[in-house]
């Protein structure tokens, strides 16, 4: 999970070389996915949703934004997550 902070430009430009570098390390059915944070600051925000997400489909991960503070989409994350664990240990036993 890449988490950076839709107000903090220079979190979203690490984004990249964090993706290059787990996909150089990571298990190849290991899955990553982005996550924007702080989408409560609506008036502080720097990164746009669409910016996020077109970073995200440059790399075929999954998306979406949260609010540690308001909780919004965090139960969406998490679904996601759980849901791929479930795929992978499914399918690690065929």
């Amino acid at each position: 999970m890449i988490l950076y902070d839709i107000t903090n430009k220079n979190s979203f430009e690490n984004v990249n070389k964090w993706i290059i570098n787990i996909k150089n390390k990571k298990n190849k059915k290991g899955k990553i996915i982005l996550i924007g944070n702080k989408n409560d600051l609506k008036n502080e925000r720097i990164i746009s949703f669409e910016e996020g997400k077109k970073l995200a489909n440059k790399y075929n991960i999954y998306f979406n934004e949260t609010s540690g503070k308001t909780g919004k989409n965090i139960m969406e994350v998490f679904y996601f997550l759980t849901l791929e664990i479930y795929i992978q240990l499914i399918s690690s036993l065929k």
